[in-house]
């Protein structure tokens, strides 16, 4: 038999298994290549900024930068013969950067850079039911510093993946791959990152509704430092996820996660987490919910053992009133001591309509034992989650903690925050409060994680008993709204070297809404009694926000705060306003504002911080066209920043 004769055998053997796949797509025609879209841009940006500042040593820095960056980008989407039978995704671009930085102390600093990129991505047979992926990566970037270095790198990654699509047991299987070498041209020093990625997935239904998946990954690291320091890690990570819907009164359901993670060479750790979680539906409005949570983590010279136990009965009586009864039981093997924590308690949520308005009440009372025992020593504690906002006071959990060893990353763990830049750390008795600084790294609201070492004793008991009361009530459609609450805490059978650390609260808050077409105005007010951190914080705001004359788009925000240290006589005051326009000229054209306005007087948070933005957007003929100019000024503590700059940018669709 011919070659021509076979390869046109196999093409009619191919169009014939494909012919189910096709038939759905009447739109698309077979061609051996065609272009399904083309699209892309060429763009042109261009800045120029000044920064000034001055440090608290009496040193004064300037700074001018200029900036020209081109960027080109092209996707193309393509198929041969059919888009069912093969997918092709082609993307490209190029990338060239000029810099030139002006320093008044420093030397003065010229950058180039180039970037280029390409990737194809594949789909085969993406109906059939076996469906091959994979694609290719490529980007090389260069990097010139006059009269310092020149940094080339250069990163490939590789990526093939099969789906087996089956009513038994649908799997995915995936391979990863990513090189990245980075040289420095001038001194030969070397920085090598390889990275392989094995991953399989497997999911099964046995009656329709149920769904159970689980997912392996095993993962190399490789990394190389000119041969000075060499990495490597390898990871394997398990899991295992069960939902399993089924109906007894009610439709109810049983959910399971387990989760292991293994990892050698260069770091070793070992972590096994496992949560279940039931949920019935009984008759009469009743529902009962209980889990259960393990967690394993072992290292060199460190484990833990916990275990969390939940079991709650909830009524709801017709729509109004819900009634809760729970009790909660958690334990800690630590290597320096054991925690031993059960909880009980009761709550009631009561909501009711009342003319033009509504009526919501809430109650809660819990009782709590603390026990701890172990040796005497210092407590290590690791990824303690935090939330920093600028409205709320934040210690950390555990008292008598050593500042020094204080050490505040992200909540991925991967970017380090710089105390006195991104945060500050305030003595507050026993305990340590952290605030984050307004111009930093960290968003306000963001959650962080910290490590540190307390001196708390190993060995202690005492029972905690709270008591919640909540009312809010809205009237005249929203118009207004109202709300108070109060929470006492108290504690007994203390047994403890040092009982000041525990805290006993008395707290009593109420304010007011108002809600007017567009404007929302309130008042809070928050009396905080306690023998850590008692205050008094006064809070007043206001937002406007709405469309005017179908032109303007505005959002504004105002906060005044006022907090006040009883015990210290120590008050700070935190006001603050931003706010954003856009005026539409046409359906093209627009100019945007925005803006901010911060003032912070307080211990340690002495802040003052501007910044306003302005920008004229229009497109003409497929072109579009960016001016804008901006400032930031920051004043924190005697040291001064203030930023100025200018950039156009025009860009090019097609």
């Amino acid at each position: 038999m011919s070659a021509r004769l076979r390869t046109s055998i196999g093409l009619l053997i191919v169009l014939i298994f494909c012919e189910g796949l096709f038939a759905q797509a009447y739109r698309y025609s077979l061609s051996w290549w065609k272009i399904i879209s083309l699209r892309g841009f060429l763009q042109m940006e261009g800045f120029y900024r000044t920064r000034e500042s001055y440090f608290r040593t009496n040193r004064f820095e300037e700074q001018q930068s200029k900036k020209l960056l081109g960027e080109f980008s092209i996707r193309a989407k393509n198929y041969i013969i059919h888009p069912n039978f093969l997918l092709l995704d082609l993307e490209g671009g190029y990338q060239p950067i000029s810099q030139e930085d002006k320093f008044l102390v420093f030397p003065d600093r010229t950058e180039t850079r180039t970037a280029k990129r390409y990737s194809i991505n594949m789909t085969l047979l993406r109906r059939a039911p076996i469906r091959l992926t994979g694609s290719y990566r490529f980007q090389h970037d260069f990097i010139n510093r006059e009269l310092l270095t020149n940094v080339e790198t250069i990163r490939r990654s590789k990526i093939a993946g099969v789906f087996i699509q089956n009513p038994l047991l649908p799997l995915q299987l995936k391979y990863y791959e990513d090189k990245w070498d980075q040289k420095e041209i001038d001194t030969g020093r070397t920085f090598l990152n390889y990275k392989t990625t094995y991953f399989a997935e497997a999911s099964r239904s046995f009656k329709g509704e149920d769904a159970h998946v689980i997912r392996y990954t095993h993962e190399i690291y490789d990394r190389d430092y000119t041969g000075f320091l060499t990495i490597s890690s390898r990871i394997d990570n398990l899991k295992l996820n069960s939902r399993i819907p089924f109906k007894l009164a009610r439709p109810s359901l049983y959910t399971s996660s387990i989760w292991y993670y293994r990892q050698r060479g260069f770091t070793e750790l070992d972590r096994l987490l496992a949560f279940q979680d039931l949920n019935l539906e009984l008759k009469y409005n009743f529902t009962f919910n209980t889990n259960y949570q393990y967690s394993h983590i072992k290292q060199p010279n460190y484990h833990s053992d916990l275990n969390m136990i939940n079991a709650s009965l909830q009524h709801r009586l017709y729509l109004s009133l819900i009634s809760k009864a729970y009790i909660r039981y958690f334990a800690a093997d630590h290597i320096d001591y054991r925690d031993r924590v059960p909880t009980a308690g009761v709550s009631f949520n009561y909501q009711k309509k009342i003319p033009t308005g509504k009526l919501q009440l809430e109650y809660e009372y819990r009782m709590r034992r603390d026990e701890r025992s172990g040796e005497p020593g210092l407590l290590r504690i690791v990824d303690e989650e935090i939330v920093l906002r600028d409205d709320r006071t934040t210690l950390l959990k555990n008292p008598l903690v050593d500042p020094a060893s204080v050490v505040v990353t992200d909540a991925s763990g991967t970017i380090l925050y710089q105390e006195g830049l991104d945060y500050i750390l305030i003595p507050r008795g026993e305990f340590l409060e952290i605030q984050r600084i307004p111009g930093g790294q960290i968003p306000n609201g963001a959650t962080v994680l910290v490590d540190y070492i307390s001196r708390l004793p190993v060995s202690y008991r005492y029972d905690t008993q709270s008591r919640f009361f909540g009312a809010k009530i809205s009237l005249f459609y929203n118009l207004l709204e109202l709300h108070y609450s109060t929470l006492k805490q108290d504690h007994s059978n203390i047994r403890i070297e040092t009982p000041r650390i525990l805290e006993y609260i008395d707290q009593m808050s109420y304010g007011g809404q108002i809600n007017f077409a567009f404007i929302s105005a309130g008042y809070e007010y928050e009396d905080y009694q306690s023998n850590i951190l008692p205050y008094i914080e006064k809070r007043f705001f206001v937002n406007l926000m709405g469309t005017f004359f179908s032109k303007i788009d505005l959002a504004v925000t105002g906060n005044f705060r006022d907090y006040l240290l009883t015990r210290e006589q120590e008050r700070q005051t935190m006001k603050d306003i931003s706010g954003k326009m856009t005026y539409w000229l046409g359906v093209r054209t627009a100019l945007n504002f925005d803006g901010g306005l911060r003032i912070h007087r307080g211990k340690g948070l002495d802040l003052d911080l501007y910044s306003a933005r302005a920008e004229f957007r229009t497109r003409y003929r497929q072109l579009t066209y960016i001016l804008g100019v901006e400032f930031y000024k920051r004043r924190f503590i005697g040291e001064r920043a203030d930023y100025n700059g200018i950039y156009l940018r025009i860009r090019r669709d097609f």
